[in-house]
C-alpha cells in the first residue's frame, strides 16, 4: 500500500491487480467479461497501473486457473 506522511496511502487505482479486476467485474455481474467490458470497468475506477500478479501476459500459460483472464491478455497484447 506504500503509505506517504503527506499523501496518506497509494490510492488502489495506481496498483491495481488483474485478479481485484476480475473480482470487480463478477461483482457487476460479469462472470465471463469481454474486452469492452475490461476497458470500461479500468475507464471507471479510473485505474493508472494494472500489476499482473501471476503469470504474465507475454508468457505463455502453464496453469489452467490463468486461462480465465484471456480477454485482459488479449489488451495487452
Amino acid at each position: 500500500l506504500m503509505h506517504n506522511v503527506s499523501l496518506g496511502y497509494l490510492p488502489s487505482r495506481f496498483n491495481y491487480t488483474k485478479r481485484a479486476l476480475y473480482l470487480d467485474l463478477e461483482a457487476r455481474g460479469c462472470s465471463e467479461p469481454t474486452t469492452d467490458d475490461i476497458e470500461a470497468l479500468l475507464d471507471d475506477e479510473d485505474v493508472r497501473i494494472l500489476h499482473y500478479v501471476g503469470e504474465k501476459p507475454w508468457n505463455p500459460k502453464v496453469r489452467h486457473r490463468e486461462e480465465r483472464y484471456e480477454a485482459l491478455d488479449v489488451l495487452w497484447h
